[in-house]
């Protein structure tokens, strides 16, 4: 794979290994495929929430059988369907639950995904009981552009950083890893 997918599949393990909860992605390839292959690596379960269009499917018919790396896939028709999925996926329920969002790279179906996480988060509609992290991978300044957005946002009053406090920007593997154990206070 790509520099990039490798990252994004090492960082996988690590968060796996790490917080000891499976994962769970689009189900598809790239950087999907880098979560699915990486959280198997790191030896939990993880599961797959697929837009039937990445799922080869024509329009009406069933999509083609599950991806026998994914412990479970559901199969949606619509974006909508699959970021519920995926928030409830997140949720903390009890305080000893270890969950995170974490956005690698990825094309306007990731934007989308984070931008509803954080629209959530900024609403206090997110429906958990205790924070989620929010960590935007920025390998090779990849979210640049997005946090200057972010920064003009509050700039003009339409965002108050702290309503958005659970966001981390990070730029390498370690540096999310050293976080996600710091927030969850794991010893590593």
């Amino acid at each position: 794979g790509s520099a990039l997918y490798e990252k994004g599949r090492a960082l996988a393990k690590d968060v796996a290994e790490l917080l000891k909860v499976p994962a769970w992605s689009g189900g598809g390839k790239g950087m999907m495929g880098a979560v699915t292959q990486g959280g198997k690596e790191g030896g939990q379960p993880v599961g797959a929430i697929r837009i039937s269009r990445e799922a080869s499917d024509v329009p009406g018919k069933a999509p083609p059988g599950n991806n026998p790396l994914h412990a479970t896939t559901v199969f949606c028709q619509f974006m909508a369907s699959r970021k519920m999925g995926l928030t409830d996926a997140g949720m903390r329920v009890k305080e000893t639950d270890r969950t995170a969002f974490v956005a690698l790279p990825g094309g306007i179906g990731t934007l989308d995904e984070t931008v509803e996480i954080l629209v959530l988060q900024q609403l206090n509609k997110l429906g958990t009981n205790y924070e989620v992290p929010v960590i935007l991978m920025n390998y090779q300044g990849y979210w640049d552009g997005f946090m200057k957005w972010l920064e003009s946002s509050e700039k003009f009053g339409a965002l108050k950083r702290a309503e958005i406090s659970a966001l981390k920007i990070c730029n390498t593997n370690e540096e999310a890893v050293k976080f996600l154990a710091e927030f969850y206070k794991i010893k590593q």
